[in-house]
């Protein structure tokens, strides 16, 4: 009989985190699915498995320490292969810095657990790939990616980042699971030409938590795999179906030269977390931010030789309830006992929270666990930097005095928010004896200053009249014109938004087409991930509400609120003209009742001539419209339609439309828009739809949801080159800290650096370990720059090193697209 030409099969069950049944339930689960699987291996040289994330495997360990030896024994063997990351996370919904630690800590704790190292990724049900993974991966020792949604025929390339930087991408043909096994096969001769190799690997997966050594064939035929593959075999077929480590068969297909592909990959599952699971996305913009900054404060106490043990952190999960009844979640059982590991310890929370699904089969409680962990996590992060601000403000003022830090690496100004409500008639004086006016508001009390570059200044709190006014606010029979030396904004009384702005630098009308700020309700039956109706009705809008409108001054600004209503819940949009930037402040609050099948989006009406849009992606800048080649349409089976996958993105805190280098830029803390067709763009605030997963779940939104948008425009410069606009982004994601002097040993000057940084790129990460200091920088800017840390007279040697610690042959430059990261020794300084 004539030899048969091989094809590798994978296996794994698809261990989704929050999909099918609680964390707790899921992880349960997984783990007697991972003993099955694991004691077969054991049993058989011929057997193979992939467990695609750490976090189902430390959990395994826990609850089967006997098991370990046998584990080590199969990975090292090849036939039990880990991927990389800890969680199976998304993508493009979440920052830089948390793809970055979720490798870090899947990879470190992974050699820990068991002393191996993988050199795979593998998130087969992902829906979608962001721009910046290649670079992670490679620096972090990830030499494949596997994935499989997007490549219908199966695709073999070189993934590149935004810099050079590439990894190998891998996507199974089809799909991972659910799919029709014979149809597969009989395409296999198209499949050898998309990946260019005779050796073709498929995925044969149990689907979501399904039980070892089975496979869904078609939509819900569950099989046994190894029956099928021998059925397979004993056919008249040209094809020998066999089970195979995935490192390996990649590395034995031809090492021929590979297309080389780069750009979008946008979120095949649409608006899906960012719109359906609105707090839980801005709470996790937030956190990771904090996390950052946590860590950057820490490091600089312990570079000013501050003692840093007085603080103590009880653990979050073993507060006890009014019944003293514990929580039972695993991660109670890290117990972290230095600052360092705290903050490890709530990236891990962090991480885990990433997870790709929400509101499967008890989707409610999924929810809820995923709240307690950011906000355990919050609650970690907010003490250190409560701790470490303070401790600085002790070196630098006097008893009552203010100080104001700031982490960024570029001074900045920006609103400082007081602890207590305070009068009109108060104001702050910096160094400089500059009169700064408090004003109270519906956000509270605060005040503008300028603060130095990975520094601080000092203030004191005095009383004053002295007040000015923020500009000219007019009022017509239909409309209320707001107006300064930067803009001249037209609110459109019976619209209830904004109809026109002027930017009198320029003599340019930025809005155009529709309006900004008004708010339409469709009605919406798709699913979740599964949105189909490109064109849904109407429902509701707030241009028909009636409306209330106010409108007022202060020292630091004009504004406008209209009160109305939709869908039977409060909206309040408050249009805010500061007197001290370039700037127009869009906050729309809705107090949402939670009504089911309801789509809202908001208009955000720009000037039609701007022709390219740009917008922020994790660590990175990307240009809209410019896709991955090769992708395939979409799956109408668990899908967007194609239609809204051309519009739908999910942005990082920044986009920006501009014609001949000027334009205008937003920054907000909303990460989910449709950009559509002639500048027509569209935040999409809320979606409140069924799960795909269980159709008794719907995660509701109720309650108070607020987003903001940033606009300002600019002339003479492009995007691309100047980063200054990114920056306001991360302005805005990281405050300015205040505190109070309340013991006093000054030894610092009144204004000052903590840290000389360059402003070339952004310093995203500074932390300090056993006396070696560690900074990651990146680079948003067609303009060339360098890292440069120094102190008060030289410059620091640096040291270039990848995610995971090991010096690397890298330069100090930086370019655009460039993640780098360096350290440096206390003995340096």
């Amino acid at each position: 009989m004539q030899s048969r030409k091989k094809i590798y099969v994978t296996h794994s069950a698809h261990l989704d985190l929050f999909w099918m049944g609680s964390m707790e339930q899921c992880m349960s689960d997984g783990s007697k699915i991972l003993n099955d699987a694991i004691e077969d291996l054991g049993a058989d040289q011929k057997k193979y498995f992939i467990i695609e994330s750490v976090r189902f495997l430390e959990y395994y360990l826990d609850k089967y320490p006997e098991k370990t030896e046998l584990v080590k024994s199969l990975l090292k063997t090849g036939q039990l292969e880990v991927g990389a990351c800890y969680s199976d996370r998304l993508e493009n919904h979440h920052d830089g810095e948390s793809l970055v630690r979720n490798v870090q800590y899947g990879k470190k704790l992974l050699k820990k657990l068991t002393g191996h190292d993988t050199r795979i990724a593998t998130h087969p049900d992902l829906p979608g790939l962001t721009e910046q993974t290649p670079q992670i991966c490679e620096k972090a020792g990830v030499e494949y990616y596997i994935f499989a949604r997007g490549y219908y025929d199966g695709g073999r390339f070189r993934w590149k980042a935004l810099n050079e930087s590439a990894v190998t991408a891998y996507s199974y043909p089809i799909h991972y699971t659910y799919y029709d096994f014979e149809k597969l096969m009989e395409n296999i001769p198209t499949v050898e030409k998309a990946i260019q190799s005779d050796k073709v690997l498929i995925s044969c997966s149990a689907g979501d938590l399904g039980p070892y050594d089975t496979f869904i064939n078609g939509e819900d035929k569950r099989v046994n795999l190894t029956k099928m593959l021998e059925d397979y075999n004993r056919g008249d077929h040209p094809y020998e179906l066999v089970l195979g480590n995935a490192y390996d068969t990649l590395e034995k297909m031809p090492k021929v030269t590979l297309p080389c592909n780069f750009g979008e990959s946008p979120c095949r599952w649409g608006t899906y977390g960012s719109a359906t699971n609105v707090s839980s996305f801005h709470q996790d913009k937030e956190l990771s931010a904090r996390l950052c900054d946590a860590e950057k404060l820490l490091a600089l106490c312990r570079l000013k030789g501050i003692d840093c043990t007085g603080l103590k952190i009880s653990h979050p999960f073993k507060k006890t309830a009014s019944s003293h009844a514990i929580r039972n979640y695993f991660d109670k059982k890290t117990e972290p006992s230095t600052l360092n590991e705290w903050i490890d310890f709530a990236w891990r929370l962090q991480v885990t929270t990433q997870d790709h699904n929400y509101g499967g089969i008890g989707g409610i409680t999924s929810d809820f666990d995923r709240h307690v962990y950011k906000t355990c996590a919050m609650e970690i992060v907010d003490s250190i930097i409560s701790f470490c601000t303070d401790r600085l403000a002790a070196k630098i003022g006097s008893s009552g005095d203010l100080v104001v830090f700031n982490t960024l690496n570029w001074n900045r100004s920006g609103k400082v928010f007081l602890q207590e409500d305070l009068s009109d008639s108060r104001a702050a004086v910096d160094p400089e004896g500059n009169c700064l006016p408090i004003v109270t508001t519906s956000e509270g009390s605060y005040f503008e200053a300028s603060v130095p570059s990975m520094g601080y200044r000092r203030f004191q709190l005095i009383n004053t009249s002295a007040r000015n006014t923020a500009g000219n606010i007019e009022e017509t029979e239909h409309e209320i014109i707001m107006e300064n030396s930067y803009y001249k904004i037209t609110v459109d009384k019976d619209l209830g938004a904004v109809t026109g702005i002027l930017d009198k630098d320029m003599d340019k009308v930025l809005t155009g087409g529709s309006s900004i700020g008004m708010i339409d309700a469709f009605l919406d039956t798709s699913v979740d991930v599964h949105e189909v109706l490109y064109e849904k009705p109407l429902i509701g809008s707030t241009k028909d509400a009636v409306k209330t409108i106010t409108y007022g001054e202060n020292d630091l600004s004009a504004w406008v609120c209209v009160t109305t209503e939709i869908c039977n819940s409060k909206v309040e949009l408050t249009v805010t003209l500061s007197n001290l930037d370039k700037e127009i402040t869009f906050t729309p609050v809705i107090y949402w009742t939670g009504m089911k099948d309801v789509q809202l989006r908001m208009h955000l009406g720009l000037d039609t001539g701007l022709e390219s849009l740009y917008y922020g992606v994790p660590y990175g800048i990307q240009k809209f419209g410019h896709f991955m080649e090769g992708a395939s349409p979409a799956n109408p089976h668990d899908e967007i339609t194609d239609a809204l996958f051309a519009e739908y993105r999910e942005i990082q805190g920044w986009f920006a439309l501009e014609q001949n280098n000027s334009g205008v830029s937003i920054s907000t803390n909303h990460s989910s828009f449709a950009f559509k067709k002639e500048n027509e763009i569209e935040a999409v605030l809320i979606r409140t739809v069924q799960s795909c997963g269980d159709s008794d779940v719907t995660i509701s939104n109720h309650g108070r949801q607020e987003f903001y948008f940033h606009l300002t425009s600019y002339c003479g410069v492009s995007v691309t080159e100047d980063d200054s606009f990114y920056k306001k982004s991360w302005s805005c994601q990281h405050p300015l800290y205040a505190a109070s002097v309340t013991t006093s040993e000054p030894e610092l000057p009144s204004s000052g650096n903590l840290l000389k940084v360059g402003e070339d790129g952004i310093l995203s990460v500074f932390g300090e370990d056993n006396g070696t200091y560690t900074a990651r920088f990146f680079s948003v800017s067609n303009a060339p720059g360098t890292i440069s840390i120094t102190t008060s007279q030289n410059p620091i040697p640096l040291t270039s090193v990848d995610l995971l610690g090991n010096v690397s042959d890298e330069d100090l430059s930086l370019l655009n697209g460039d993640i780098k990261t360096v350290t440096f020794s206390s003995e340096d300084i």
